[in-house]
């Protein structure tokens, strides 16, 4: 076993690997990952992905790489092919893509979500070295099955399609709706404004979660007069597979959660994505968040794989002490 810069890796020397992650990603998650697959091969070919991969002789049968953000890094992406799974090929490609980010100056935070790499000796490995980690569970939906979804509570509350002129006010409702919230510990993005934006831009208008749905894509505002009018909840859907959609997001403002507002809103997409011909919808939740498990739970998804979250901050540096001057006698 060797661990290499991924820099210095052969494009088509990875091309199987990822045809093999592709599998896995269809079968595991529903998700259809070769449009992801090809913008690795494109920064790949621009030597621009910074990471590490694993060979086994000449063969590539694993690899990660990481993006830079202000200080944080995300773990973008790691998988190793199912043959060489079991412990070592994972911790030794994890050590060195780890090793070289806690060393780099000035970095504060490490953010990974390893839907495609989980085993004890990972998770064992991450804690060993100060992360915190976090279960998540990714669930399906089957279309053609779905019903049952919560009838309006709140008659002040519409519920209408995404526009792209409250994307300020959507931005503001996930800062407040994820404030002292366990996803907020494991992604730094919805603790501000700034992250906010930045997490909207990348599920909008950027392919970072498949193509954006905007017919399966609603705000829940709530006034009776377009001046008096306030977001209370949204969400986000985008296509990720033939006909399998993945909701994105989905939040509500404190003061409405509990009350149905959540249901009506799933039940909206899922009224969509059904005269879409769509065969079903994915999302992910943290699992130490019982009130969204049980309601996903109550409208009829199901887990297909859980999978960690992993999270480390750089320690605080300690504060130099500067010694007072003594005053001068009188």
């Amino acid at each position: 076993m060797e661990v290499l810069d991924l820099r210095l890796i052969r494009t088509e020397d990875l091309r199987p690997l990822l045809e093999a992650e592709g599998a896995v990603w269809r079968e595991n998650l529903r998700w259809d990952y070769s449009a992801t697959g090809a913008m690795v091969l494109r920064f790949m070919e621009a030597r621009a992905l910074t990471g590490y991969a694993v060979l086994e002789g000449s063969r590539v049968v694993g690899y990660s790489f990481y993006v830079m953000e202000s200080g944080k890094a995300l773990i973008g992406d790691a998988f190793v092919h199912p043959e060489y799974r079991g412990g070592e090929h994972e911790v030794q490609l994890m050590t060195h893509l780890l090793e070289t980010l806690q060393a780099t100056p000035g970095l504060r935070r490490i953010e990974a979500q390893l839907l495609n790499l989980d085993g004890a000796a990972i998770r064992e490995h991450f804690q060993s070295i100060g992360f915190q980690g976090y279960d998540r569970q990714f669930l399906y939906l089957a279309i053609p099955d779905a019903g049952g979804f919560p009838a309006a509570e709140d008659t002040a509350v519409r519920i209408v399609e995404w526009d792209s002129r409250w994307f300020p006010a959507a931005a503001g409702l996930i800062l407040e709706s994820y404030r002292g919230h366990v996803d907020s510990a494991i992604s730094d993005q919805y603790r501000t404004q700034a992250g906010a934006v930045r997490f909207l831009e990348n599920i909008i208008r950027l392919p970072g979660c498949g193509t954006f749905l905007p017919p399966a894509s609603f705000l829940a505002v709530s006034g009776d007069a377009a001046a008096r009018s306030r977001l209370c909840g949204m969400i986000l859907t985008s296509v990720v597979s033939d006909r399998v959609a993945h909701i994105t997001q989905l939040c509500v403002e404190p003061k409405k959660q509990g009350r149905g507002l959540g249901g009506r809103l799933i039940g909206q997409v899922v009224g969509v994505l059904r005269q879409k011909g769509f065969q079903g919808a994915t999302l992910s939740v943290t699992v130490a968040n019982t009130r969204a498990v049980e309601l996903y739970r109550s409208l009829g998804f199901v887990p297909l794989t859980c999978f960690p979250a992993f999270v480390w901050d750089a320690p605080a540096r300690p504060r130099r002490f500067t010694p007072k001057k003594m005053a001068a006698r009188s």
